[in-house]
């Protein structure tokens, strides 16, 4: 899983997973161990809506309380499943992110 989401940050990859029992699709940004001891993907998380209109994605359902909008998350790796990528490329980097993330201790991959 860290190798797939590594290669998906790297590569600007859109990743799709489930967690908490929903399909989430998201840009990844930062995976690493988090100031806890977890390890975690810092990640921006697109609606169904962004993925039909924008990358032509329309199998994903709508992500839950995410409804319309977008969203900065973090995820635990533990709790994530049937990670993959999307084959479809993010090229800028949103607003809001910033390198270097203040709570994982140690970064294994970053854009």
């Amino acid at each position: 899983m860290l190798q797939v989401i590594v290669r998906a940050i790297r590569e600007r990859e859109l990743l799709a997973f489930v967690y908490g029992s929903l399909t989430r699709v998201a840009e990844p940004y930062a995976v690493g161990e988090s100031v806890t001891g977890n390890n975690v993907l810092w990640a921006f998380q697109l609606s169904a809506e962004h993925l039909a209109v924008h990358h032509g994605i329309s199998h994903y359902p709508v992500l839950g309380s995410i409804g319309l909008g977008y969203e900065w998350d973090v995820f635990e790796l533990s709790q994530m499943s049937n990670l993959h990528t999307v084959g479809k490329h993010f090229i800028s980097e949103r607003y809001g992110y910033k390198r270097n993330n203040k709570h994982m201790t140690t970064i294994f991959a970053q854009v």
